[in-house]
């Protein structure tokens, strides 16, 4: 039965049905991003630069497509994203402090990846710089009915945006042979779900490992920060395990949909270190490195 033909109940109702389809494929909330970001590009200016951009990482063997890929207009700011959509659930990340009464630090540094030079760049890997907006910083996320999986799927998720981070800027960099490059590279998820998190004091987990006193506090943004990517790099510039770890940390900011406008408006960054060419460089395009 054509849909012409079909009772006009029973044609909404297999209407309804192919929305659901389509919008549980998650590319509506992509392109819904990408339309926002573009009618706002006046309030916080940054343009699509990419969608559905092809990668491949020759160190991981991982490849993809990056859903966007943001410019700010000093040129100097990129932003790698995946966009996630999430039904009638929260994203409830854990900032625990050491004493109670004390709250969670609100956080200006993150791991962003760094290109600066030319054919043999100064500068060319994963390094802490300062960053805006301050927000938390966590490494434990609970979804709800996902139990221990929530953070699971976030590791997977952030892992395959880190390969994707550093397959775009490989791509940068053989792009722009003989042109002073100066990226800082971020890697982004977006998603429709709220984002929430429980501030607790770790003087609060009982034998039984239940928090028993603790806030929540709804946020549009969190550094979703720790060891990403399921591989350890060079180990010569480290002397102990500590150190280890601080080596392979990444940050992942994990940004509200609704918020995204905001978040955008609030990024900022500029550097800190005088490369050779640094007159060069105008000073919005300046990182603060770490």
């Amino acid at each position: 039965m054509s849909a012409e033909t079909m009772h006009p109940e029973a044609q909404k109702r297999a209407t309804e049905t192919l929305v659901k389809v389509v919008n549980s494929t998650g590319f509506p909330l992509q392109l819904g991003i990408k339309r926002k970001v573009e009618e706002t590009y006046n309030t916080h200016h940054w343009s699509v630069l990419s969608m559905e951009h092809p990668w491949k990482n020759p160190e991981t063997d991982g490849a993809g497509y990056a859903d966007l890929i943001l410019l700010s207009n000093c040129k100097s700011q990129v932003m790698i994203i995946e966009c996630k959509r999430m039904l009638d659930v929260e994203w409830i990340f854990l900032t625990p402090t050491a004493n109670r009464g004390g709250q969670p630090r609100h956080w200006t540094v993150a791991n962003a990846w760094i290109s600066h030079g030319k054919e043999d760049l100064l500068r060319f890997g994963w390094e802490r710089m300062q960053t805006e907006p301050v927000g938390y910083r966590s490494e434990f996320c609970g979804i709800p009915k996902m139990d221990n999986k929530a953070t699971t799927m976030l590791e997977r998720i952030g892992s395959e945006l880190i390969d994707a981070t550093e397959a775009i800027a490989d791509q940068e960099r053989l792009l722009c042979k003989g042109q002073n490059l100066l990226r800082a590279y971020h890697p982004v998820i977006i998603t429709s779900a709220p984002l929430k998190v429980c501030k607790f004091s770790t003087a609060d987990v009982n034998e039984e490992g239940e928090i028993t006193h603790c806030e929540f506090e709804e946020v549009p943004f969190v550094r979703f920060h720790k060891c990403l990517g399921g591989r350890l790099g060079d180990l010569s510039k480290s002397t102990n395990l500590p150190e280890v770890l601080k080596e392979h940390e990444r940050t992942i900011y994990v940004v509200n949909a609704s918020k995204i406008v905001q978040f955008l408006e609030n990024c900022q960054s500029a550097l800190k270190f005088d490369p050779p060419s640094a007159s060069k460089i105008d000073p919005p395009q300046r990182l603060i490195l770490v």
